[in-house]
């Protein structure tokens, strides 16, 4: 007592002047005092610990009661209520004390009556409130202020006075205006009544809602703990918008925020499931469920995180699962409550609070993390000068992933729960407060053995369950046929045709159905069945697909269903027309009904043999000539198709269906394994070439024609030829190396979220195609799409350079086996078209179905454009579908400068059709052209751009004199010059080409073959800077203001130029070629003139060798030879030519000398062969004087 004293007097200690009020004795009143006495003696004889613990059992205490009442003359109830109070406020004696300071007026209501004074008239002059006006009061909050507009109370009072305390009405402008009674209800007295009767449920619940109640204001009384003996009673589940932004993996993107599903015990606070994605749905849930099953160590390894089985052993499931009423209370749960003995309680609507445990873990989460990771929400950034957080983002999915699996382990291993009432036996065993010491002492104390299932039933028990029907034609699911091994061993299909089908149940997975899983069937409790051949259409689609497709074939089906009907008619006035004429034709039978028909078989054996000789082929010589014909025609026809030059003029003249000569570089599907987590997965991405490393995409742009110094020693004519290589050099530039980083990431990108065996493809597709049947082209904002912007100087290579880096892939992929499943695509992985020069939207589709078709042989074409019914809006949904289908990895337009030239608004059309391609469709786009197409670019697309996502833009100017990519070009090419001379690189030279060119490549090349050619033409065979300057100044005048413009900067003059490089050097060529050409022709022609007659002497003495050997005298043979062979003759068959010879013999126009005719002279032999109508030859042949085919042997 001393030190409380010395506390006392230094002031360390003070009085609390307000006291318990069990213990307020001295500020009790008389009559308060005597109600405590009088409880008191009850108490004494009732509840004393003699009568303990009587007292707590209720027989017992019923008859204590009864023997107070009786001793202390007090009824039954009032000794009840001295023992409540006794043990409600602690068990002494002044817990008794009277509490009748608590009486009185308060929160009493209050009733006014009219004063009088002492004259009878009325003291006051306000408003008296009768139990009339009140129901008036209840009527106004009714009908004013509890309603869904939340008015306010001021608004309610003021119609209420307005309705019901108006003495009059006048009239204003022709308006009735109420006139107010002088004595009203004050607002202070009808604010007195709303809050003496306002009840808070139902206010809130009447303005704002019962669930804004339910959520915000309800009592909060309950805990998640209760009903949980241990881990595993009790799991929850609740998914959240992650109050952070991420970017893409792939481009850096920003994809926006997370959304985070949890399952946490209940007991011991441990987290037992997770899952990380991009959208809240059914699938989620089932995500974060499935991995409460999964092996926690495989798991974190998928991440990078290593773990022992200890730190996350986690892999059992529950007897009860908790979640939202929105993504749980669902038919989709009864798999779960049937299979695997999991009891789903769900929050009611507007209840998430129910789940607290949870949300606080979801709050401490995002205070592990928030003031670390970039790119967390602010609240503040919306105001002027702020810094939009959004753009901090630097975390991809997987990254952020791993952060959340590391929160967890934290969480789970070593983050203590201070406010968690650890019981009585955790504190005896020392059990910390931790999830993981909380989940192994409970399972060591309470829950026991838990229920762990295999995985794969987890899996099957997650999936949506359907009933399907067993038919003769195959299991019918939602339209689709399938078949498995049972179905086939019990004869399922053959029993459905003889007794009828039945129904099965099915588990299925909506993002792909190529399969589905038949339960109660089978060793593991269901088995898979698998899509007939037949519905191999269906295979790697999801159940949003399906159902697109299904109604496109409705679609189709009613679109037909007029041009059928007129058919149908055409049809039935057609046979009308024909019985009509048969009518009229028949000739009357006169012969009797039985005669008649006793003569059919007669009639129809006659009918038949006149058929027969009708009918029956017959090929006259006339039709052999004719095949023989066109048979020698198609033979000349495939001898030339292996010739490149007239495959393009046979093209030319070919119809637009056919692609008999096109070229296309069609693969099989290959599938490799993906280095990049995203790319896994999915068979567009896995069947693209391996992503080539700098070295690889060098090797393969490269192209380097070959040279030999030793073919400057040839003839100029044969140096002419060889220059022409120069074309063919390419030396690949870092810019050439960045396109090719850029596309091969675009089209990466752009397959992932169009992955076909994923449904938000579909989902996103078909909401995609609604857009474009509703016109609305120009409203999207997708994150997810990309495309990229090419626009730079004409020559620099841009349209040889993009199609060389689009030729490193496959134009055209098929696929028809994935990961020994069925799957039938025909992926088009790039396809490039040209814009049209009239900007028009309808051309460009019409393009594209054309280019369709000649890469995968279809008549998209025909069927769609060639009647050139639809319109540009009509086409764009086929455009939609045909890109879905053929799965196109990009769509490049070259020439985009052409808009220029299109009609008002064709070009903004135009572009933001490219826009629809990307946002709608997922397509990435490459847009090609020259400086010309900037003024387009930055006016009516500049909104468009916005709104696309656009991954890049690549500004492709002229090579700079300072530059290393001048340089490497430069001596790249100088090595290759065919002048007997060769002229070594020095600054003068590099100097003057650059300042002709302007770092322009193509006019560098023609520019350095125009110098070769004016060398090796004038003889010198070596070129100085003046003859380069020379060369231009004389073939290069048509660039010259264009170049004027490149070297001045002028980019006004550049943008009006559509091509900066249209020098065409053959003419150049021919030229130069001409003044060595005269002479060359010169000693051709009498080297020709020489070999022709070498050859006709020799061909005369072969002819006179032949004619001798059947007897004809030589010098008669010479002197026919001489007048009828000729130069002619020389390219002829040797028969051929001794034929000709023996005709002008025999029919004597070589005067000969008379000579006796006898009896075997061969001249006599054809005399009277002639009278007998006989040739020469087939006389001679006749009388056995010509062998066979003798005259007509070979050399």
């Amino acid at each position: 007592m001393e030190y409380i004293i010395e506390g006392i007097e230094q002031k360390t200690i003070t009085l609390e002047t307000q006291m318990d009020e069990n213990m307020t004795l001295a500020v009790m009143s008389k009559k308060g005092q005597e109600y405590q006495e009088r409880a008191w003696e009850v108490i004494q004889m009732i509840a004393f610990p003699d009568n303990e613990p009587k007292i707590f059992i209720a027989k017992q205490r019923r008859l204590l009661i009864r023997e107070a009442s009786a001793k202390f003359n007090i009824s039954e109830r009032t000794v009840s209520r001295y023992l409540k109070q006794f043990w409600k406020n602690g068990k002494t004696k002044s817990a008794l004390y009277g509490k009748f300071a608590n009486c009185g007026a308060k929160g009493k209501e209050r009733y006014y009556t009219t004063k009088l004074d002492s004259s009878g008239e009325v003291a006051i002059r306000g408003f008296v409130v009768t139990e009339e006006t009140k129901k008036i009061f209840r009527w106004a909050l009714n009908k004013y202020y509890y309603v869904k507009g939340k008015p306010t109370l001021k608004f309610a009072y003021e119609q209420m006075v307005k309705e019901y305390f108006s003495k009059d009405i006048k009239e204003k402008n022709g308006v009735v205006i109420p006139v107010i009674d002088d004595r009203v209800p004050t607002l202070e007295q009808f604010r007195y009544f709303y809050k003496k009767e306002n009840n808070i449920k139902r206010e809130i619940s009447k303005r704002y809602g019962s669930k804004k109640y339910e959520l915000n204001n309800r009592a909060v009384l309950g805990s998640s703990m209760s009903e949980v003996m241990g881990p595993g009673s009790k799991y929850q589940i609740d998914g959240t918008s992650f109050d952070v932004y991420l970017i893409s993996e792939y481009d850096g993107s920003i994809i926006g925020r997370p959304c985070l599903y949890y399952v946490q015990d209940v007991f011991s606070r441990l987290v037992t499931g997770v899952y990380i994605g991009l959208e809240t749905s059914w699938v989620s849930i089932m995500m974060a469920i499935a991995n409460v099953a999964e092996d926690k160590v495989d798991y974190c390894k998928k991440y990078g995180i290593e773990i022992t089985e200890e730190e996350w052993s986690v892999h059992h499931l529950p007897e009860c699962i908790l979640g939202d009423r929105g993504e749980l209370f669902s038919k989709k749960a009864e798999a779960m409550i049937s299979e695997l003995g999991i009891r789903v309680e769900n929050t009611t609507s507007y209840r998430g609070d129910l789940k607290g445990i949870l949300e606080r873990h979801f709050r401490t989460t995002n205070d592990y993390v928030k003031m670390i990771i970039p790119g967390t929400i602010d609240v503040d950034f919306r105001s002027r000068g702020a810094r939009d957080y959004r753009l901090d983002a630097k975390l991809n999915l997987k990254q952020f992933t791993a952060i959340i699996i590391r929160c967890i382990l934290y969480h789970n291993n070593q983050h203590y729960l201070k406010n968690y009432n650890r019981e009585v036996m955790m504190i005896e065993d020392q059990v910390n407060a931790i999830p993981l010491d909380l989940w192994n002492w409970g399972i060591k104390n309470r829950s026991g053995r838990l229920k762990a299932l295999d995985y794969e039933k987890v899996l099957l028990n997650m999936m949506p369950i359907k009933d399907c029907t067993v038919t003769y034609s195959g299991i019918k699911f939602m339209g689709m046929y399938y078949s498995c091994d049972t179905a086939h061993q019990e004869h399922w299909f053959q029993r459905a045709r003889n007794n009828g089908s039945w129904k099965v149940t099915v588990s299925y997975d909506p993002r792909d159905v190529s399969k589905i899983y038949i339960r109660e069937i089978g060793a593991k409790g269901y088995e898979p069945a698998y899509l007939l051949n037949h519905q191999s259409r269906y295979l790697g689609k999801s159940i949003e697909e399906i159902r697109f497709l299904n109604e496109l074939e409705k679609q189709l089906y009613k679109e037909q269903q007029h041009s059928e009907l007129q058919a149908k008619v055409e049809l039935n006035v057609q046979i009308e027309e024909i019985v009509r004429e048969a009518e009229m034709n028949v000739k009357p039978n006169e012969n009797s009904n039985r005669k008649q028909i006793s003569n059919i078989r007669n009639n129809r054996l006659f009918e038949k043999g006149e058929a027969r000789n009708i009918e029956k082929f017959d090929l006259n010589e006339e039709s052999q000539s004719s095949m023989n014909k066109n048979q020698v025609l198609e033979a000349k026809d495939s001898y030339f198709d292996d010739f490149d030059l007239l495959w393009n003029k046979q093209k030319e003249h070919q119809p637009m269906e056919s692609r008999s000569y096109d070229r296309v570089n069609i693969v099989q599907a290959e599938y490799k394994e993906q280095v990049i987590f995203e790319y896994m997965g999915n068979p567009l991405t896995e069947a693209l070439p391996n992503i080539m490393s700098r070295e690889e995409v060098i090797s393969s742009l490269s192209n380097y024609p070959n040279f030999n110094p030793c073919e400057r020693e040839l003839d100029s004519h044969y140096r002419l030829h060889l220059i022409q290589r120069i074309f063919q050099y390419y030396q690949p530039l870092p810019i050439h190396l960045d396109l090719e980083s850029r596309i091969s990431r675009l089209i990466r990108q752009g397959y992932i979220n169009r992955n076909p065996l994923q449904r938000d493809f579909v989902r996103s597709f078909f909401q995609g195609r609604e857009d474009i049947e509703n016109n609305e082209i120009t409203s999207f904002a997708t994150d997810n799409s990309s495309g990229l912007t090419i626009v730079g100087t004409s020559g620099m290579g841009k349209t040889a350079t993009t199609t060389k880096l689009f030729e490193l892939l496959p134009q055209v992929i098929i696929h028809s086996n994935y990961r020994n499943q069925h799957f039938i695509l025909s992926q088009i992985v790039w396809l490039k078209l040209e814009c049209p020069y009239d900007g028009s939207i309808k051309g460009l589709c019409l393009n594209f179905l054309m280019e369709v078709d000649r890469l995968l042989n279809t008549n998209y074409y025909q069927k769609f454009g060639k009647s050139g019914r639809l319109s540009a809006t009509a086409l764009l949904p086929v455009v939609a579908q045909i890109s879905r289908n053929c799965s196109i990895g990009f769509l490049a337009i070259d020439e985009i400068q052409h808009l220029s030239l299109a009609r008002s608004g064709g070009a903004e059309k135009m572009l933001n059709f490219f826009v629809t391609l990307q946002n709608a469709i997922g397509i990435p786009v490459i847009l090609i052209g020259t400086h010309k197409s900037l003024a387009i670019l930055q006016s009516e697309f500049r909104q468009a751009r916005r709104s696309s996502g656009t991954q890049g833009e690549v500004i492709w100017n002229q090579l700079k004199k300072d530059e290393p990519s001048w340089d490497l070009f430069l001596k790249g090419m100088w090595k290759y010059q065919w002048i007997k001379k060769p002229v070594e690189l020095t600054g003068e030279l590099n100097n003057a080409m650059f300042e002709v060119s302007q770092g322009i490549i193509d006019i560098a090349k023609k520019l350095f073959v125009s110098v070769q050619v004016r060398s090796i033409t004038s003889g010198t065979e070596t070129f100085t800077t003046r003859t380069i300057h020379e060369v231009f100044k004389e073939y290069f005048k048509i660039i010259q203001p264009m170049l004027i413009a490149l070297r001045t900067n002028n980019m006004k003059k550049i943008a009006q130029y559509g091509d900066i490089a249209p020098v065409n050097i053959d003419q150049f060529i021919s030229n130069e070629q001409s003044k060595i050409q005269l002479e060359e022709t010169a000693k051709w022609i009498q080297y020709e003139e020489a070999s022709n007659k070498q050859t006709l002497e020799k061909l005369k003495g072969e002819v006179v060798i032949r004619l001798s050997i059947i007897g004809i005298d030589k010098s008669e043979a010479q002197k026919a030879v001489d007048k009828c062979v000729d130069e002619g003759d020389v390219k002829k068959q040797l028969g051929d030519v001794v034929k000709k010879v023996f005709v002008f013999m025999t029919n004597g126009e070589v005067k000969s000398e008379k000579v006796t005719e006898e009896e075997f002279d061969l001249r006599l032999l054809v005399k009277e062969g002639m009278s007998d109508g006989l040739t020469a030859y087939r006389a001679l042949k006749d009388k056995g004087y010509i062998k066979e085919d003798f005259l007509l042997g070979g050399d």
